[in-house]
């Protein structure tokens, strides 16, 4: 009987599959954030963006703005970013759970 090693395959198959995920989860919660973030010139509601970091079991998303008033609008003011995110938690494990179902197929 021939074994048949399957780990690299699957752990690329994962890896992707969180990859894809990341990426739908990124978007969905900018524009998410950006709904939720207060508009008094519309700049810091433009400036708001979005990185994934990472692979696999390291991926990490960023969101967030350079301008130099953001902190004190999110910290002092009114938390568009965190309160969001908060607030979507079910709606990000429900997309990586649409992705690792994929897993079965």
């Amino acid at each position: 009987m021939k074994k048949v090693n399957n780990i690299k395959k699957t752990m690329n198959k994962y890896k992707d599959l969180i990859a894809h995920a990341s990426k739908e989860i990124s978007i969905t919660e900018l524009a998410n954030i950006q709904a939720n973030t207060p508009v008094k010139t519309g700049n810091l509601k433009k400036s708001i963006g979005t990185e994934v970091q990472g692979e696999g079991s390291n991926t990490t998303i960023v969101w967030g703005s350079d301008l130099i008033y953001a902190p004190k609008v999110e910290f002092e003011n009114t938390s568009y970013l965190r309160q969001t995110l908060r607030d979507n938690h079910d709606e990000v494990v429900e997309i990586l759970k649409k992705h690792l179902e994929k897993t079965d197929s």
